[in-house]
């Protein structure tokens, strides 16, 4: 029988080169030829097929997982469609993936489906001065969000009108329409539950902000255990089943003014591997942290393995659930 092969592209800073080697060994050692030294952005594409720099054909793979927030763009998309049209199965898929990225589409997805997300609005680059008053008027306070940027980048909070529209005026130069969101009054930290194919991972946590209204890593904040309540377990299983997506991290906050939890991201991707974040950093690791990426790495690994059916070690036993690492 010929091997299974597995393609990984996944991030290598903050110690996600460990992580990754740690997966690759795991499926390896189920018999499973994982290609992983290559960089999507420098794939081609030759008579229908993908191939890395080195000559690889990505589209013999059964299988591909993909866990690279900062190092994508246009033409990786492209690769990653590509892999799929050619057979190759991918986590997560092209759809949902592509759903996640763009935070205008995955709000009217998420309202459509009953999960709870702020007021939003998707503004043309020609309208009236008054509507964008009354928009403004209304809400108190908005935020603008770039619709495919990570990390906060580009997010920017406004309650002044001439404020708001000054900056409205030198955008029109510069994008086809802006998304808005009525920003939510919440406390001090966001919540976080990551969740992987329909069940949630771990118990949650949260990042306390070190900005005015961010709460991202990179302006300012910092990771803190706090268990997620069920509400916000219920709200991001909710939000993964709505985009259809298999692995996902969901940012949420809970409203200051009714006490609920709204969305406020669904991640086209898990969350990174915090533990190794903070060894990068050359400080402690809290526990929970480092047992959260202990539990990723296995239910990663295994769940690649298990859906290309490569051979279970003898230790593995019956075939793994969730639930047995939790």
């Amino acid at each position: 029988m010929n091997p299974k092969k597995i393609g990984i592209w996944m991030y290598t800073n903050e110690n996600g080169h460990v992580i990754r080697q740690q997966i690759v060994e795991r499926l390896q050692r189920r018999g499973c030829v994982v290609h992983y030294d290559f960089d999507m952005r420098e794939c081609h594409v030759k008579d229908g097929q993908v191939y890395t720099k080195d000559g690889v054909n990505l589209s013999d793979c059964d299988l591909f997982f993909h866990m690279n927030a900062e190092q994508r763009n246009a033409h990786q998309h492209d690769m990653l469609k590509m892999l799929e049209l050619s057979g190759v199965r991918i986590v997560n898929d092209h759809q949902s993936y592509s759903y996640a990225n763009d935070k205008f589409i995955a709000s009217a997805i998420l309202r459509r489906h009953g999960v709870r997300v702020t007021p939003s609005a998707l503004i043309p680059m020609g309208e009236e001065k008054e509507v964008l008053r009354e928009l403004l008027g209304g809400w108190g306070k908005l935020v603008v969000k770039p619709r495919d940027k990570i990390c906060a980048e580009g997010i920017m909070m406004f309650e002044d009108f001439e404020a708001f529209y000054d900056f409205y005026l030198f955008a029109k130069s510069h994008v086809p329409n802006l998304y808005v969101e009525k920003y939510i009054n919440f406390s001090a930290r966001d919540i976080r539950v990551e969740v992987f194919d329909g069940q949630v991972v771990g118990q949650g946590f949260s990042r306390v902000m070190g900005h005015r209204f961010k709460t991202n890593v990179k302006s300012g904040g910092h990771a803190e255990f706090i268990p997620a309540d069920e509400d916000a377990k219920e709200t991001a299983l909710a939000a993964a089943r709505a985009l259809g997506i298999t692995a996902t991290i969901v940012d949420m906050v809970r409203s200051d003014d009714d006490g609920l939890p709204y969305v406020l991201e669904v991640n086209p991707m898990i969350g990174v591997f915090y533990g190794q974040h903070f060894a990068s950093l050359n400080v402690p690791v809290p526990p929970y942290f480092a047992e959260m990426d202990a539990l990723k790495i296995e239910l990663i690994a295994r769940y690649l393995g298990d859906a290309v059916g490569a051979p279970a070690l003898p230790a593995d036993g019956a075939p793994w659930r969730l639930d047995d690492a939790a």
